[in-house]
């Protein structure tokens, strides 16, 4: 029996659906985001280097200027830092309280798109909660919603901003211009500019999804949308301002424009070609593309669609072509995009009834096979799949990776296709659950053992032990620092990196003190022997003592 949308009866069956749905999203992040903290060390070079300029922050007590290994660093506007800052100042300075963090914006996310699918489907009160499940199971949420990283604050502020536009394109009112201009502010000063590449679109393409001429006409609603992004704008310049002119003529030129135009034009790094994007889109929608629900529901909805589709369709869309054209390009830049793509997800399988799968379809070990089998193809490539992924120089065993990768779609299809005449609703929801427990597996498995070559803090904390016992500064030797030993060793002075052209040796003259780390092949690495040494990605990193130097 087929429960409907309609009738009283229908509701209390209804209620208790979206509930547990919505519970069912909240255990998924909670069980991820405690099991990234047990199993997973910060990852270096971005989780270390987050990590270190909010204790930067900390131990300085500068909220404005944001720095780095001694330089103020213009890569990334405050909010995360301030919101790690704002954690440790109620609970303490610990590695725990800053990781709970990114799970905390997580979960402010899951509200924000709870709300947005409430506006864009009132009639349908089920599409919301669905797509809670379904935006934490998706393939970058799952893997980057624990991470002391930028996107989930993004997505954030984007999805605030959607409600508000929303709102002023049916209602109109000035607390809806704000809504959206509060959205959009969040969104900048979470990650500066490109958190207009999702909202801009929108506001554009009004006329497009709204379904009716918003009150006051397309005049006004037109005007209120550049008040919101005046407010916005305002939002970011507030703290921009006021950080270019402490942070000096170097800094403001950074700041204010070589970080925004270096990354659309030529990246700094992360520079990927205009096909980047499409080459990755299977590994976006995972694990979704092995339900055979999904295809038959896309299929069935690829007519005319409505309003709140259409909107959920403008933002990644839009999101999706204007970022292919900007130079640096990761997977994880998309994840503000995610939520309105878990909403049309949602959208697509609410209220639908599956019909009975194929006789083709229910041979359940084929599709499990195949992926199998392809894993197996992968695991022999690993060079093309490094350089497909950009990432042919890092460190990483392909093989292994993509054969749990592969297997872990494996088990989802084995889970989707154990129980074939699943709606389609229970179907997604299922496989984001099983997505979500091979990921916790994979998370563990790498806990005791493979992440302990990402494992910086052994190295940090005998840093800070010499430090404490000699008393001389710190320098880093064989590349770039990246704050990798400050915050896990709670260092309280910057450690600088050794120039290319620097001699260890003279430094360790003039710094009788001083400590050295860095990889111990690396080129200008001393040339005595390390009192510490463990292994870090491929390599090993060391440390030294200056006074260990011979004489």
């Amino acid at each position: 029996m087929t429960t409907t949308t309609t009738g009283h009866a229908a509701r209390p069956g209804l209620a208790r659906t979206a509930a547990a749905d919505l519970v069912l999203a909240a255990a998924m992040l909670l069980v991820l985001g405690v099991t990234a903290i047990l199993f997973r060390p910060p990852l270096p070079v971005d989780e270390t280097r987050y990590l270190t300029v909010a204790w930067d922050m900390t131990r300085a007590g500068n909220l404005l200027v944001p720095h780095l290994d001694g330089q103020g660093y213009t890569h990334k506007p405050p909010l995360l830092f301030w919101a790690i800052r704002l954690v440790w100042a109620v609970a303490g300075v610990s590695e725990t309280a800053a990781r709970l963090v990114p799970v905390g914006f997580a979960a402010g996310l899951l509200w924000a798109t709870h709300a947005l699918g409430r506006r864009l489907w009132p009639e349908r009160p089920g599409v919301a909660p669905l797509a809670l499940p379904l935006l934490v199971g998706m393939g970058p949420v799952t893997l980057f919603a624990t991470m002391v990283m930028f996107d989930v604050p993004v997505a954030l502020g984007v999805t605030i901003a959607l409600i508000g536009l929303h709102d002023l394109a049916h209602r109109g009112r000035p607390r809806d211009m704000v809504m959206t201009g509060l959205g959009l502010g969040i969104g900048l000063l979470a990650k500066g500019p490109v958190a207009a590449v999702f909202v801009l679109p929108a506001l554009i393409a009004a006329p497009l999804w709204a379904g009716r001429v918003p009150p006051g006409g397309w005049t006004r609603f037109a005007l209120k949308g550049l008040g919101a992004v005046a407010i916005g704008i305002a939002m970011i310049l507030g703290w921009a301002l006021p950080a270019a002119l402490a942070g000096g003529p170097d800094f403001a030129r950074m700041l204010l424009w070589g970080q925004t135009a270096g990354r659309v034009v030529q990246a700094f790094d992360h520079a990927r070609p205009w096909w980047f994007y499409p080459a990755i889109l299977p590994a976006m929608l995972l694990p979704f593309l092995v339900v055979p629900a999904f295809w038959r529901r896309l299929r069935a909805s690829l007519g005319r669609p409505d309003a709140g589709s259409r909107l959920c369709l403008v933002v990644a869309a839009g999101a999706f072509l204007v970022m292919s054209f900007v130079s640096a390009k990761q997977i994880h830049y998309l994840l503000p995009a995610l939520g309105p793509v878990a909403l049309l997800l949602a959208r697509m399988a609410d209220g639908v009834p599956m019909r009975p799968l194929n006789r083709w379809l229910r041979r359940t070990w084929l599709l499990p096979a195949a992926l199998v089998a392809v894993a197996g193809i992968i695991a022999a490539l690993p060079p093309v799949v490094g350089r497909l992924a950009g990432m042919s120089g890092t460190v990483i065993a392909w093989g292994p990776l993509a054969v749990a990768l592969v297997a872990g779609l494996a088990v989802v299809a084995a889970a989707i296709h154990a129980s074939p005449d699943l709606a389609p609703a229970a179907a997604l929801k299922r496989a984001a659950l099983a997505w979500v427990g091979v990921l916790v597996m994979l998370t563990v498995y790498g806990g005791l053992g493979p992440f302990r070559a990402f494992d910086i803090r052994p190295a940090a904390q005998e840093v800070a032990r010499l430090v404490a016992a000699d008393g001389g500064p710190v320098v880093f030797v064989g590349g770039s620092h990246d704050g990798m030993l400050d915050f896990q060793g709670r260092l309280t002075a910057p450690v600088t990196e050794l120039p290319a052209d620097g001699d260890i040796t003279r430094w360790a003259s003039d710094n009788p003190g001083g400590i050295i780390a860095g990889r111990i092949d690396a080129r200008g690495a001393p040339g005595w022997a390390p009192v510490y040494v463990q292994p870090f990605r491929s390599r090993r990193m060391a440390v030294w003592r200056a006074a260990d130097r011979p004489q």
